[in-house]
């Protein structure tokens, strides 16, 4: 454990220190984001920040692999995993930084994620099979491509929806990365533990200068860099586990974001807009609508996801009686919440109107 513990520290450490560099060359660059009508800050903020991100991120990760290596130790994943990840990530970044710096077209950024999630699957990156209660093992065949594809594009696009306050990205991020270290040193993934704990400190280190008031934003640099490796860890680590609580694991731990991307694609849907428009009514917006501080919504976010993962948590630490009522419990006051924050109001007028009007 002390061995991860430095991962986590080195990964902190140059997060922390990288961040204040890349907002300083961001401002030089010109990649600055300035408020208008869909976004809640008032003053130009530089973006860029998931520079600081990646670099702690990858640095944190080949120390790792280097101890291991001198150690002679196996840490389950092979070379060419490791340097698809490499690739992936490098492609995420590059359109992460175009974006950040000149906000490319929907369709050209999604063609930049759709590569990145190609490149993983190539070099074994798969989702093929889960276990379920009560039925057991569930082969994909064929079909573990086009699922795998659907899990890494979705994890990159709710991160990135989710990135609209000051230091929710970031927060959300590093709780799931934590949640996803356990889960994984817990069942003996090696390499995914450690690339979560990277993951975890570069997110805590860059949020010391992202929370409320932020000084830099992390941009879709970050945002798509960390959905990745988020995805990337639930695929090779959390999803190859037997257990069968693998293949909710990550749905839970991520429902929040999850939650807020659905309901921002169905009311798109149902307004007939496109499910890429920007709006002012994700799940954080909902909250600074009724009246609640953009510091307290990023912490009721952060306490609510926190919640969601140790249910999550609890089948591997707990009895599985508290497991399923945990999970029942905390299933119920998401939806609660999100019908109080009018999540379901699209719906509601779609199912009582039968019709929806475009731009209503």
């Amino acid at each position: 454990m002390s061995f991860y513990l430095v991962v986590f520290i080195v990964s902190f450490g140059l997060s922390y220190l990288l961040t204040p560099l890349v907002g300083r060359l961001a401002v030089r660059l010109g990649a600055v984001d300035h408020p208008d009508h869909r976004k809640v800050h008032t003053r130009p903020v530089p973006r860029l920040g998931g520079l600081a991100i990646y670099f702690a991120t990858t640095f944190a990760v080949l120390i790792g692999i280097f101890r291991w290596l001198t150690d002679g130790k196996s840490f389950l994943l092979k070379s060419d995993e490791i340097l698809g990840l490499a690739i992936s990530a490098g492609v995420v970044l590059l359109v992460g930084i175009a974006d950040d710096f000149r906000s490319l077209r929907p369709r050209d950024k999604f063609f930049g994620q759709m590569m990145a999630a190609a490149i993983l699957i190539y070099f074994g990156f798969t989702i093929d099979f889960i276990r379920l209660p009560s039925i057991g093992v569930i082969s994909f065949g064929f079909w573990a491509l086009p699922l795998t594809f659907f899990w890494l594009v979705s994890f990159m696009n709710i991160v990135n929806f989710i990135d609209g306050l000051d230091g929710l990205a970031a927060g959300v991020s590093a709780i799931a990365a934590l949640s996803f270290f356990f889960y994984s040193f817990k069942i003996g993934q090696q390499f995914t533990a450690l690339l979560s704990l990277a993951v975890a400190g570069a997110a805590l280190g860059f949020l010391r200068h992202n929370f409320y008031p932020a000084r830099i934003f992390m941009g879709d640099t970050g945002s798509l860099f960390l959905g990745l490796l988020l995805g990337a860890i639930t695929v090779q680590g959390v999803l190859k586990s037997l257990a069968a609580a693998a293949f909710i694991f990550p749905v839970v731990v991520m429902g929040v974001p999850i939650l807020d991307t659905f309901f921002a694609i169905v009311r798109r849907f149902l307004k007939r807009r496109s499910i890429t428009e920007p709006d002012k009514e994700h799940l954080h917006h909902r909250f600074l609508k009724k009246g609640v501080s953009q510091r307290r919504t990023v912490l009721i976010i952060y306490l609510w996801t926190a919640l969601l993962s140790f249910s999550g948590l609890s089948f591997r630490f707990t009895s599985l009686s508290f497991y399923r009522i945990s999970l029942i419990v905390m299933f119920v006051i998401s939806l609660v919440v999100a019908y109080y924050m009018g999540l379901f109001e699209e719906i509601l007028k779609f199912s009582k109107n039968g019709k929806w009007r475009r731009g209503k």
